[in-house]
């Protein structure tokens, strides 16, 4: 493809970002694929006929129905060239959020139900998708078993799918025109650096979280272990001390995550929900069972008193 006239169906769309990517990804810079805004598919493959362009850029349906047809073939699926690339995102205005969260939260349940439903059922959903789509049951079929696995089962977005690999101080002239004035997409790197910012704006809070980690939760346990290895007098007292506390703050997590999820909260999700409620009541039976264990201890030495 190096070299050649490619057809995208507008400057500054999908197809012509995707041509551009794939010639910088080739190693054959900005202007490796010439890129030609035809329109339509009726007036891209006029000019295909014609060899006005040696290619185009086309969705996975089309190509599929042109080969069918005997007008044209695949040469190659671009998705080898642009991996983790978020195509469609949802969006809702803030004010719909606002007043009507359960709305919204419907619709996305709703579509992500569909999802599954669609990857849990191939014969149905190409059926189905034929009452929709003017393409043969052939064509369907090789789409959907193309495009089905690209479809997200859950929304949540990839950093690498929204930063370049490079970080740039020079306004990209494409993005700039076509995109956002001004604008540039942010690297891996400059994404890191912003994930600080919460932190950096509560400065307690962090330093706290690692102070009873780093300065209490590892060395008491450390020293805790060791003791009861060795035998060492009070060892045991410091492991119901440590356990207990334990428990106490894995229960206070517990309770949060269930308010949170009470409430619907998007930050709480059904797995950290598990974990976390998992996580108490594993503490709370190993702190009644160290509990009996001591308590059969002294009745023993009682006895023998």
């Amino acid at each position: 493809m190096r070299g050649t006239k490619t057809g995208v169906t507008t400057a500054g769309s999908l197809s012509d970002w995707v041509g551009k990517r794939v010639a910088m990804v080739q190693g054959w810079g900005p202007q490796g694929i010439t890129t030609v805004a035809l329109g339509g598919l009726e007036g891209s493959l006029a000019a295909l006929r014609t060899k006005q362009v040696d290619s185009l850029i086309l969705a996975t349906e089309e190509g599929y129905q042109l080969e069918e047809k005997g007008e044209g073939r695949i040469v190659v699926n671009v998705g080898k060239y642009v991996t983790d690339f978020h195509t469609h995102v949802m969006f809702a205005r803030d004010e719909l959020i606002e007043k009507h969260p359960e709305l919204v939260k419907r619709f996305v349940d709703g579509w992500f139900t569909t999802i599954a439903w669609m990857k849990a059922n191939r014969d149905k959903t190409i059926e189905l998708s034929g009452k929709v789509l003017n393409l043969s049951a052939t064509v369907r079929a090789k789409t959907y078993d193309d495009e089905i696995g690209m479809m997200s089962d859950d929304g949540v977005f990839l950093l690498q799918g929204m930063a370049s690999n490079t970080t740039k101080t020079q306004i990209d002239p494409w993005f700039h025109k076509y995109i956002f004035p001004n604008g540039e997409l942010p690297s891996m790197a400059q994404l890191g650096r912003a994930s600080t910012v919460e932190y950096a704006e509560h400065p307690t809070a962090f330093w706290l979280v690692r102070l009873m980690d780093l300065g209490f939760v590892i060395p008491l346990a450390l020293l805790v272990g060791i003791g009861l290895l060795r035998r060492t007098a009070g060892a045991d007292r410091g492991a119901y001390a440590f356990i207990g506390t334990q428990t106490l703050l894995t229960c206070a997590v517990a309770g949060m995550a269930l308010r949170m999820w009470v409430r619907d909260d998007p930050a709480i999700t059904a797995p950290l929900l598990i974990i976390s409620t998992g996580g108490a009541a594993a503490f709370i039976l190993l702190y009644v069972q160290t509990v009996r264990t001591a308590a059969r201890g002294m009745s023993h030495e009682a006895a023998w008193s």
